[in-house]
């Protein structure tokens, strides 16, 4: 078995008898189409199935939502104003920053932030849109932020994202991952209303000015949240001899198969198709080992699904049903008793 990409060329090379290598030279065609032959080996695993030790953490906190003093917007304007209670000057917007969303009390649209000014007084925001409702001097406001990136660029797929809390106070602690327009779908078309708390629902959105996958959530978050996130990351090409071809955290078995992935395709190269046959079906068999191992049973309660004889209805046609094991074994009051 080897765990190294140059040590898993060397594999190949050996099966048709050429000498090993203890770097890699970009015209041998041999080793570039080992090379690959290992990526693709690897690619193909780890996209057959959503693997315990391809899960990677990341926490995402959310922020506040601002609601200090006042605001003073203008019509057909992108210049918004932080103002206290009696229409002064303020400096509330310390924290704002880009891409945070402005609602005006009584409005029913929001605006996105493009510019802050939190050093000057009174401090000011620039919106990129401009403010179409009425002029005012003061206006209670709330500025919400529900768009949130991950620091990793290299993210493929968010598998759970969850509080780490309890669920007692809501249906469940998980965070539903689902597409944009269901989010818009629940939401009635406006994901700024007054429904806020622990956001429920989350979606992907695309990549911030870094890279970093962004998610949107909703309802927006009001307050300061923990969100756990487990996740994939992207396959990437390997081409350095001393790199783990996993990352070092798969199973033994995936890094055998990869070296019978190579092996087949080194005697595909050396024209013996009997022997990469043999090296392939080897291969598959190893791969299917690897998808094995995330449903044995002892490891997931829903390996294996028993139904009895006589099953619950439901409800047909209206009419609520029950089995008739449930009058043998259920006495009076409720207490279990055999008849």
């Amino acid at each position: 078995m080897s765990t190294t990409l140059g040590g898993t060329v060397n594999v190949g090379l050996r099966t048709i008898g050429e000498p090993e290598v203890t770097a890699f030279t970009s015209t041998n065609i041999l080793q570039q189409e080992l090379i690959k032959a290992a990526n693709e080996g690897v690619h193909d695993i780890l996209e057959a199935a959503r693997y315990r030790w391809g899960l990677f953490y990341d926490g995402l906190t959310t922020a506040d939502a601002i609601t200090t003093e006042q605001v003073a917007v203008t019509a057909d304007s992108t210049t918004v104003t932080s103002v206290d209670d009696d229409d002064a000057g303020a400096m509330n917007f310390g924290s704002v920053v880009a891409g945070d969303w402005l609602r005006v009390s009584g409005d029913m649209t929001s605006y996105r932030v493009e510019s802050v000014d939190s050093v000057s007084d009174p401090n000011t925001l620039v919106l990129e849109d401009a403010y179409v409702g009425a002029t005012s001097t003061g206006s209670a406001y709330k500025i919400v932020r529900d768009i949130f990136a991950i620091s990793t660029s290299s993210l493929d797929e968010v598998i759970i994202a969850a509080y780490g809390d309890n669920s007692a106070s809501y249906p469940t602690s998980r965070i539903l991952n689902v597409d944009l327009r269901r989010i818009f779908s629940i939401s009635g078309g406006d994901l700024h209303s007054d429904t806020s708390g622990k956001p429920r629902y989350m979606a992907q959105i695309g990549s911030d000015s870094s890279g970093n996958p962004q998610f949107r959530l909703w309802p927006y978050p009001d307050d300061q949240y923990l969100i756990e996130l487990w996740y994939t990351l992207k396959f990437t090409s390997n081409t350095t001899f001393a790199t783990s071809m996993f990352g070092a955290n798969a199973p033994d078995i995936a890094y055998d198969a990869v070296d019978h992935y190579v092996r087949w395709r080194a005697c595909m190269y050396d024209n013996d198709p009997r022997q990469a046959d043999t090296w392939y079906q080897k291969y598959m068999d190893a791969r299917n080992k690897v998808v094995a191992r995330e449903a044995r049973t002892y490891r997931d309660g829903h390996g294996v699904n028993v139904v009895t004889y006589r099953r619950d209805r439901g409800s047909v046609n209206g009419c609520r049903t029950e089995s008739q094991i449930a009058f043998d074994t259920v006495g009076v009051g409720g207490y279990g008793r055999a008849r």
